[in-house]
């Protein structure tokens, strides 16, 4: 899925030769599944629920947290029966339970590239900047199942850090 293309692109999984396309009327910032639904972010506090084969929408979901809505979803993972997305340009990855829609954990990650990158990081220290200010933000989350970990990553990060969630 591309985030303006409005097109979901399907690749074999075996050797990710192209098997197809569909059309998608939204922008597609992430996406994810459950057993039954493609979950997809376009950026928004919505989560759209849609029918893998057809793209048809299914249902929407508002995601929410005791201040209101929560916007700038972005990349997704479902886990364990919730949906577990990074918020475009903030230092969290959030926990949603995907029936209600409420917010029901988080990952604080403030800093954590300038805390634990090996990589040589002077690209992103220019006078009066913050590595948010200069672009490197949290952008990319992948679960590994078995090891039960998240591979986190982000634009302008040199490295993917594997991290342990309880």
């Amino acid at each position: 899925m591309t985030w303006e293309n409005h097109l979901v692109f399907m690749y074999a999984a075996k050797d990710f030769k192209p098997i197809g396309q569909l059309p998608w009327t939204g922008e597609g910032w992430g996406i994810t599944h459950d057993d039954d639904n493609l979950i997809i972010s376009e950026g928004s506090d919505k989560l759209y629920f849609v029918e893998p084969k057809t793209m048809k929408l299914k249902k929407i979901v508002s995601i929410k947290d005791q201040y209101g809505a929560v916007n700038n979803l972005n990349e997704l993972e479902f886990i364990d029966g919730y949906v577990y997305a990074n918020r475009w340009q903030y230092d969290y990855i959030i926990k949603i339970d995907p029936n209600s829609g409420y917010v029901v954990g988080m990952i604080n990650l403030q800093d954590f590239l300038q805390k634990n990158s090996r990589a040589d990081l002077s690209y992103l220290k220019r006078e009066g900047s913050t590595a948010m200010q200069s672009g490197a933000v949290l952008n990319g989350i992948g679960y590994n199942k078995k090891e039960k970990t998240l591979y986190i990553t982000g634009k302008l990060w040199p490295e993917i850090f594997e991290i342990r969630i309880q």
